[in-house]
């Protein structure tokens, strides 16, 4: 028998026996006298039924049959009087239950997005301390890769240096810039001896003032030799269409037309290197 053989009779089997309980519910209420409190009606639903159209389905299907589902029991007088009112068609009573064990089936199951996604929401555990740390880890690689490949792209490189130079025109903040290096620089404030006593006091609090101006202007000198040098040797490659060119066989005749400067790599790693301040 095949899987879906087996699914099939498992779920018949799931339905007959909703059948068969939505039955005795039917019967219930009619020996009661034609009615079904609602926790009695909750008591033979799947878990889960709190959509109230679902619910609403059930309440009106038991209607039909002549069961009115009341939030408490009757007085007797009423009782009585809805007794008389209950059909008691047992064809009726099975068709009721079949369409009951319909809207059960269907518990769970929405096409509406927003409850969709609330009840898969609610099916995915929760992360822990573990699972956090590994999510940010991995958000700080992808960033890392991020910056390193922008790093490659020379137009990125020329933007970096325009701004630089609004900087120092005194259009905007260094900070609008760069917000830091990678490597950074040590700025330790020595710890001052007490005069009386000649121990060490604790290290003051130096307020973040943003990235060492000294500093970048030297590695922007860096990176504007290497971006100049970069640009007169591979003048005539056509940067669209240089990133597929690099991956095929160097000995392409193709590539060598249609690229003829293959200097690339050298000199945007030391590009690359001058961004994060490796170059000396």
């Amino acid at each position: 028998m095949s899987d879906n053989d087996k699914n099939e009779q498992q779920q018949g089997g799931e339905q007959q026996e909703k059948e068969s309980r939505y039955n005795q519910l039917i019967n219930k209420g009619a020996e009661q006298g034609g009615y079904l409190t609602i926790d009695e009606v909750n008591d033979y639903i799947s878990a889960g039924a709190s959509d109230p159209e679902q619910f609403a389905g059930i309440v009106e299907t038991l209607n039909n049959v002549g069961i009115s589902v009341l939030e408490t029991v009757p007085d007797a007088d009423e009782i009585r009087l809805k007794g008389s009112e209950v059909p008691g068609d047992d064809i009726a009573n099975k068709e009721a239950a079949t369409e009951i064990a319909t809207i059960d089936a269907d518990i769970g199951r929405t096409t509406d997005p927003i409850r969709m996604y609330m009840r898969s929401m609610g099916d995915t555990p929760l992360l822990d301390r573990k699972g956090e740390i590994e999510i940010a880890k991995r958000i700080e690689e992808g960033l890392k890769e991020e910056l390193e490949a922008l790093a490659l792209y020379p137009p990125t490189i020329d933007f970096l240096l325009d701004e630089y130079d609004r900087f120092k025109k005194g259009e905007i903040k260094l900070t609008e810039i760069i917000s830091g290096f990678i490597d950074p620089i040590d700025q330790a404030v020595p710890a001052a001896k007490s005069a009386a006593g000649g121990q060490e006091k604790e290290k003051e609090k130096v307020p973040d003032q943003g990235p060492d101006q000294s500093e970048a202007d030297r590695r922007f000198r860096l990176i504007r030799r290497y971006q100049s040098e970069f640009q007169r040797k591979s003048k005539d490659v056509d940067w669209m269409w240089c990133p597929a060119a690099w991956e095929d066989d160097p000995g392409d005749e193709k590539v060598k037309k249609s690229h003829p400067r293959k200097e690339k790599t050298p000199l945007a790693k030391s590009t690359k290197k001058a961004v994060k301040g490796e170059v000396k």
